[in-house]
Formats: structure tokens, C-alpha cells, sequence
């Protein structure tokens, strides 16, 4: 599913799970609110071990700003009034692994005091509905719902656009918009620019600014505009305006990709967008890992099969736009090309609460108490398994040279332990740039219930420890190599059907592995 299409379907569920939050029987008292609210300060105050690091690093309270919420529960009359003020407390922890959730793990993650059954029930709900709305799409070809309308922005850059080789179909039925490259001046009268500043003023800033030691909006992204209202656009030097209340998405077969995005010299249709490789001149092994849902065997084996009796001098892995999964997917990689065994000195630390402890008490075997001396002298409870160690297959391509791991802003969680893991690692290099948020390896996120509302939701409780000798080494987030990407690169070319995995395109285009080339 591609990338706007992925954020369409979750307005779906956004609003799905507000229905749900509708439909339940009793609206809570205030008096339950506030217990509510209390519970899940006191899950965030025991269990998220940030706060300290963020507040040492960045002067921030966020635990602080979380309890100014409290006060909106006086003017809240529903349960999904409720639900949005602990949301909205959630994005406090600036942390994307910190979310509401009715999807849990049995066998996988403590699940005491949790109540699974109301969550199954959630879960069969939110599949019925997607069923109703994909046999809607199925008949229809098209969703006659009014969506706000996706703009892809750089912030810095101040360039807004409609991008994809899209069609709306008029609600009159007397013509056709097509979208293809269409940059955005104004909406509703007023200069794009000066609406998203202020769009973006109503948002949490929650990623650190190294050098100027202030949190910052993310650069890119998607703007949403409202189901109504007028667009200014510019097309190839021509500019016109359209009603956007006026047209319908054509959701099925939507279309993020467009042909008027060039990129000379390079070919099309070429390209590929799961997990893959390309060798490119018998010597550069380029391998890319779109997704870590599973050990990827296939990948493997190809790594074997293509780089076998080859003269292979620099290994390329690139999770760049990888949101993560399972760590499993890159050990399995990197067992597939390494010569020698790798170490794996991770160390992960949570705090040393009650609430903690029992937990993750299935790590007991692993885990003992220490006193960060760089923290305050904080207890935590830190897990290290001194015995792990990537073993390489019998079968791989026994390559002992540098592997180049390329990353990018959207590189998070698991994949970003593939960048992280570089960090210990002289044999491999981490090639992006600084994202502004705490990294590092970590445990799945634990889930958390509060009692009266049951809203569920999933916590970050680690923090990545290793070779951490101030409260900054806990984000993790400085590249071995650094890059300084063109705005294309990154707001226009992957949305380009021309083949960005190319020899031609990489060589001349990309500035993270043109870094690679020119790396000793």
C-alpha cells in the first residue's frame, strides 16, 4: 500500500475508533476522568524513562506539560472528549512508538491487567468496517466520502504540492480533474505558506534541533487542507483555481507516482519497491530493505546466489523510509553477507518502578540494577545478554569489508537498530543525517490500560544505554557520514516513476551513496 493511500485508510480508522468511543454505553463521570487521568500520569511518571534524558538534554518538561491537560476534563461532555485529551498527552512523549492501540501479543508481552476481550472486540469492528468500505470501493470504484486533500510539503523549503497521476471524478459528472504535479499557491484566498505556519503552530514541536537547541516541526510531510475551499495551483507555468469541495477521490488504484517528476539520464519503470538487490559493476552490493515484517529468506538466498564468486568491495544496505518491524529481517541480512562472527553489546535500560518490574519480569535472567552517574544517579534496571553474537551463515558471501547503512528521517524503530547498531560496529558505517529524536535499540513498546475508559495504549519503557556517557548519547542520532540531501530528493524524487534504484540515478542523483563512493 503506498504511502497516501496508508494515510487515507487511517482517517478511516481515525474515524472508526471515534465511533467506537461513541458507542459506549455509560459516559464516564468526571470523577472517572480524573482517576483516569491520574492512572496514566502516574504509567507515564513510573514507566516512560525519557523524561529524565529529555529534560537533561533539552530542558523540556513534558511530564509537566502532560498535567496542564488535566484541566480540559472540566469542559469535556463525552467519552471520546476524554479519549482525545489523553491522546493529545500521548504526543507530550514525542516518541512515535507511543500510541493508542487495540492490537496486542499474546505470548509476545505481559498482558496483565489487560483487558483482551473489549480489545478483540475493537479489533473484529474495525475489520468489519474496513470489509464494508474496500466491498463499497469494489462496487463503486470509488469512495464518495469527501477527504481532506493531501499536500506533500518541505517546511524549510517552504514548497507545497499535489503530487500523483491521479484523476477526481466531478460530483456534477461534467469533467475530470487530473493531477499530476500541481504546486500549491494559495487556499482560500490565502498564500499557502502563511496557512501552514499556522496549521503547523498547532501542532506539538517534537524534534530536537541540535544546534540551535530548540524543538522544531518535522520538515516533511503532509499538510491537510479541509474538505472544502479553493486551490490556487501552478501546472508548467499555467495557474488556475478549482473548488476542491467540487471533485471526489478515486481511492481505489489512487496512484502516489507521477510521470511529470524527470530525472534526466535516468530510465523508467524500472524500479522496485519491496525488499531487493542490485550489484552494480560486479563490485557494489546494494541491498534494500523496505520492510522488516519477517526474516526475509528470499533475500537472503539472493544475496547469496548474486554476490557468489563475485568481487564485491562495498556492501550498501538501505532502510531508508523504513519504519521498522523485526530486528530479525537485518540480522538475517547481515549473517547473509558477513565473514566473522558480529558482537552484539547492546544495552537497554528501564526504569527501576514497581510498575516496571513487574512488567518485563520475563527479563529478570538478563537484567540488574545500576546508577547512571551521567543521569542524576538514577536506578534503573538495565538488560544486556552478554552471550548474543550474529553468527554468519555457513553459506555467506564472506565479505569483511564496510557495510554502508543509508537512513533517512523515516527511518524508525527496528530499522533504526540497524543504524544504531553501526554505532558499535567498526566494520559498518552509518551514512543520513540527525532526525532530532531519542533512538537507539529498544523492547516493543508495552501496553498500558487505563481502568474506567479502558483506552489502550503502547509506551516506550527503554531507552538504549550503550556506550552512553552523557544524557545526549542516549538519542543515538549522529551519523558516522553526514549528508545534506536536495530538497528533491527527498520531497520530489520518490514519487518519480523514473527508476531511483539505478545505477544511473545513485551515481549521479543520490546523495547518500555518492558519499559512499567517495568513502575510503
Amino acid at each position: 500500500m503506498n504511502i497516501i493511500k496508508e494515510v487515507i485508510y487511517s482517517l478511516f480508522l481515525i474515524l472508526f475508533v471515534a465511533n467506537l468511543s461513541f458507542a459506549q454505553e455509560q459516559t464516564l463521570t468526571k470523577r472517572q476522568m480524573n482517576q483516569d487521568f491520574n492512572q496514566f500520569v502516574k504509567i507515564i511518571e513510573d514507566c516512560n524513562p525519557q523524561l529524565s534524558v529529555r529534560k537533561a538534554v533539552t530542558g523540556y518538561d513534558n511530564l509537566a506539560e502532560i498535567k496542564k491537560l488535566r484541566k480540559n476534563i472540566d469542559t469535556v461532555t463525552t467519552n471520546i472528549g476524554f479519549e482525545s485529551i489523553i491522546s493529545t498527552a500521548l504526543k507530550y512523549i514525542m516518541d512515535q512508538h507511543s500510541t493508542s492501540s487495540y492490537y496486542f501479543y499474546s505470548g509476545y508481552e505481559n498482558l496483565d491487567g489487560i483487558d483482551t476481550i473489549s480489545l478483540l472486540e475493537k479489533q473484529q469492528k474495525s475489520i468489519d468496517f474496513m470489509n464494508k468500505i474496500n466491498e463499497s470501493a469494489r462496487q463503486r470504484n470509488f469512495i464518495p466520502t469527501e477527504f481532506p486533500v493531501p499536500i506533500t510539503y518541505s517546511y524549510r523549503d517552504n514548497l507545497y504540492y499535489l503530487i500523483g497521476d491521479n484523476k477526481y471524478k466531478s460530483k456534477s459528472g461534467k469533467d475530470t480533474l487530473k493531477i499530476s504535479l500541481l504546486k500549491v499557491i494559495t487556499y482560500n484566498g490565502e498564500d499557502i505558506k502563511e496557512y501552514a505556519e499556522k496549521e503547523k503552530d498547532k501542532s506539538i514541536k517534537s524534534y530536537f534541533d541540535y544546534e540551535n537547541k530548540e524543538y522544531s516541526h518535522k520538515n516533511y510531510g503532509f499538510l491537510w487542507l479541509d474538505t472544502v475551499g479553493k486551490l490556487k495551483v501552478e501546472n508548467n507555468d499555467s495557474i488556475f483555481e478549482f473548488n476542491i469541495q467540487d471533485y471526489i477521490y478515486n481511492i481505489p488504484g489512487w496512484n502516489q507516482f507521477t510521470n511529470s517528476i524527470k530525472i534526466e539520464g535516468v530510465q523508467k519503470d524500472n524500479n522496485f519497491y519491496g525488499n531487493d538487490l542490485r550489484i552494480f559493476g560486479d563490485s557494489i552490493l546494494y541491498v534494500l530493505i523496505r520492510s522488516m515484517v519477517r526474516e526475509d529468506t528470499a533475500l537472503c538466498n539472493k544475496i547469496k546466489a548474486e554476490a557468489k564468486g563475485k568481487n564485491i568491495k562495498k556492501v550498501v544496505i538501505d532502510v531508508r523510509g523504513n519504519k521498522g518491524g523485526s530486528d530479525y529481517t537485518w540480522h538475517q541480512v547481515l549473517k547473509a553477507i558477513v565473514k566473522d562472527t558480529l558482537p552484539y553489546p547492546v544495552k537497554i535500560a528501564y526504569n527501576d518502578s514497581k510498575m516496571m518490574r513487574e512488567k518485563l519480569n520475563s527479563f529478570n535472567d538478563y537484567t540488574k540494577t545500576e546508577k547512571l552517574s551521567w543521569l542524576g544517579n538514577k536506578r534503573f534496571r538495565v538488560i544486556q545478554d552478554t552471550n548474543m553474537k550474529l553468527a554468519p551463515d555457513t553459506n555467506s558471501i564472506k565479505y569483511d569489508g564496510k557495510i554502508y547503512i543509508l537512513y533517512d528521517y523515516k527511518t524508525y524503530s527496528a530499522a533504526y537498530d540497524l543504524v544504531n547498531y553501526s554505532e558499535y560496529l567498526d566494520n559498518l558505517v552509518s551514512v543520513g543525517y540527525p532526525t532530532g529524536q531519542i533512538l537507539g535499540f529498544s523492547l516493543m513498546p508495552s501496553l498500558f490500560q487505563l481502568k474506567n475508559s479502558k483506552f489502550t495504549f503502547r509506551l516506550a519503557t527503554t531507552i538504549d544505554i550503550t556506550n552512553c556517557k552523557k544524557p545526549l548519547d542516549v538519542y543515538h542520532d549522529k551519523p558516522e557520514i553526514e549528508v545534506s540531501p536536495k530538497v528533491e530528493e527527498e520531497l520530489l524524487y520518490p514519487y518519480s516513476k523514473y527508476d531511483i534504484r539505478s545505477q544511473e540515478y545513485f551515481f549521479k542523483y543520490d546523495s547518500w551513496f555518492k558519499k559512499v563512493i567517495e568513502a575510503e
